[in-house]
């Protein structure tokens, strides 16, 4: 534990997105009876200072500075140490509440972000070529008729599903699907999956693919729309699964009960319990959207 006056290690700081989240993380640690040591304003940044029960100092952080120019006014010679930095006490309570869950349950939330698209091709060596040359990709995995590009740290951006049945320019080669990834479990299966089954907009699939849990959509116009979360808590971890054998016996994924899912996740099932998938063979096709599937009533 550190000891003020002492140099060295003073504090962790974890940074929050917006005043939102960083009063349910307050209001959810108040309701489990852990105050914060002090709560400081800087201008439109906020700073809450915890300790763990060892004694270690915890920061948690709105940062609203873009530039150290901005920084500057509230820094004096002993910035950092909050006895004595710039500053303004607040008192936390102000900070916003979570609605409850019920209301919560029925509020949009948006997907963090468009994760993938998904293309049908006759011809997969060419197209693989075409998009390492054309855009910088670098093959992340590839089986004899699947190849997964990436560009960045995502361990997929670009699918190439190879069907020699296809004609160039059929109907159904080119684009299959765009792919939204949400934060959570709960974000996917109870505020997004169940909120839209309440509404009339059912999935056509639901699977777990191993890396990732994902329910399939078709819009008004019949495009396909993947929702999906993460299976692993790191990328790294991910990329490792899809080189692994029992993903190459069955890339295709385990099909699941989104209903059961959304029991697990009200019901405060393990990480482990929501995201493992269940290895054995798959025994069905993956599903194509029928109509009318995707859209049965007002919204």
């Amino acid at each position: 534990m550190p000891e003020t006056g002492l140099l060295g290690w003073d504090r962790f700081t974890f940074s929050y997105d917006s005043l939102t989240e960083l009063g349910a993380n307050y209001h959810a640690l108040k309701a489990g009876g852990i105050e914060p040591r002090a709560a400081r304003r800087y201008g439109d940044s906020a700073s809450l200072l915890y300790t763990d029960p060892s004694g270690n100092r915890i920061e948690m952080l709105l940062d609203r500075f873009d530039r150290i120019e901005d920084l500057e006014p509230y820094l004096g010679e002993a910035a950092g140490l909050e006895k004595s930095a710039a500053g303004v006490d607040f008192d936390p309570d102000s900070l916003p509440a979570p609605a409850g869950a019920a209301s919560e349950e029925n509020e949009t939330v948006a997907p963090s972000e468009l994760v993938h698209t998904v293309i049908r091709t006759s011809q997969l060596e060419p197209m693989v070529d075409w998009y390492v040359r054309a855009l910088g990709c670098e093959v992340a995995e590839r089986s004899e008729t699947l190849t997964l590009l990436r560009f960045d740290h995502r361990l997929l951006r670009i699918l190439l599903v190879e069907d020699r049945r296809l004609e160039r320019g059929a109907d159904n080669q080119g684009y299959d699907h765009f792919a939204f990834e949400y934060k959570t479990m709960d974000e996917l299966v109870v505020r997004t999956y169940a909120r839209l089954k309440e509404s009339g907009v059912k999935p056509y699939w639901c699977t777990n693919h191993g890396m990732t849990t994902s329910i399939y959509y078709t819009d008004p116009d019949g495009n396909r729309v993947e929702t999906q979360v993460d299976n692993f808590p790191t990328k790294a971890e991910g990329l490792a699964y899809i080189r692994d054998p029992d993903f190459a016996r069955n890339p295709v994924g385990i099909d699941f009960d989104p209903d059961e899912m959304v029991d697990k996740v009200r019901g405060g099932a393990s990480y482990e319990e929501m995201h493992r998938r269940v290895e054995g063979p798959r025994t069905t096709p993956p599903p194509r959207p029928q109509e009318g599937v995707h859209y049965q009533g007002a919204l």
